[in-house]
């Protein structure tokens, strides 16, 4: 249990493909314990860093590449939603610790008892509020950050909401929805969103058991692989805009180089910038406007 934790911490927030069928077909869900939790905590000597290091790294990617009319990075009085955002909160701490409006998450695996847990409290979310405030500044006191996570976080048992939302998120989650629900999913989450909703993804083409394409191209290409989908960048952006987004730009974050003649048959369909692309985000706007 504790490698399954270890695991998701490290590939960044995710579904857990089991987990996302259960939830799909509405059966009994699995959920991470708190003791679970301080274990994974310990183990993995968890670098509070993380989470800032990545939302700094995003942004300055992102605006060093394309201008956009809505910053969407800056998370004051905004409504967000993160799909997939982990046993604790993804980027909640965050989006709350710049004051957002609030935060709303789906997640299958969450448990609702680490908010019980003066442990984590101490072990997780006190480190963080620290590092945020040195990287940028005190501007709250921790109890009433803390309260801000427990009292303004909502937790979505459906993809379903009618609060304004203003911003999607996902950091390595649609790379992890099987096949065959894909598509309703991702139309789960437009039927979320007004005309003004943004959103913001950031897919993993890797393997994720090693930081290269390479594993993947070598076999073919509808072999299972670790509930990876295996959808290249084309087919994201594809399913994106046929759920009802608009899919405004994508920023290829990390490439990988790849050789033609090693790769298996079934991948050769595909072009360079797919095969290259191994990180992206998706950026873009909700045309929805019966939501308004």
């Amino acid at each position: 249990m504790v490698k399954l934790i270890k695991k998701i911490w490290i590939n960044s927030p995710q579904h857990n493909l089991k987990t996302i069928i259960k939830k799909i077909l509405g059966k009994d869900q699995f959920y991470f314990s708190v003791k679970e939790i301080l274990t994974s905590l310990a183990i993995n000597k968890i670098n509070t860093t993380q989470l800032i290091d990545r939302h700094e790294r995003y942004k300055r990617v992102t605006n060093n590449n394309i201008k956009l009319e809505f910053d969407i990075f800056n998370f004051q009085n905004k409504s967000i939603l993160e799909v997939g955002s982990g046993p604790l909160l993804g980027l909640g701490p965050l989006a709350h610790f710049c004051n957002c409006k609030q935060f709303l998450f789906y997640e299958p695996n969450f448990n609702p008892e680490i908010f019980e847990s003066d442990s984590i409290r101490d072990k997780y979310f006190y480190p963080t509020y620290e590092e945020l405030c040195i990287n940028y500044g005190k501007n709250i006191e921790f109890d009433e950050f803390y309260q801000r996570i427990r009292d303004k976080s909502v937790n979505l048992k459906i993809l379903k909401t009618d609060k304004k939302i203003d911003l999607i998120y996902s950091n390595s989650a649609l790379e992890h929805i099987p096949l065959n629900i894909i598509n309703e999913v991702l139309k789960n989450i437009y039927e979320t969103t007004n005309d003004e909703t943004y959103f913001f993804h950031s897919v993993d083409f890797s393997s994720h058991n090693v930081s290269s394409l390479a594993s993947i191209y070598s076999s073919e290409k509808n072999e299972d692989l670790n509930n990876i989908n295996k959808l290249r960048k084309s087919e994201i952006t594809a399913k994106i805009q046929s759920s009802g987004f608009e899919a405004l730009e994508t920023v290829t974050y990390k490439y990988h180089n790849f050789e033609r003649d090693r790769i298996h048959k079934s991948w050769r369909k595909y072009s360079d910038d797919d095969l290259r692309s191994m990180i992206v985000f998706f950026i873009g706007k909700s045309n929805n406007a019966s939501n308004r």
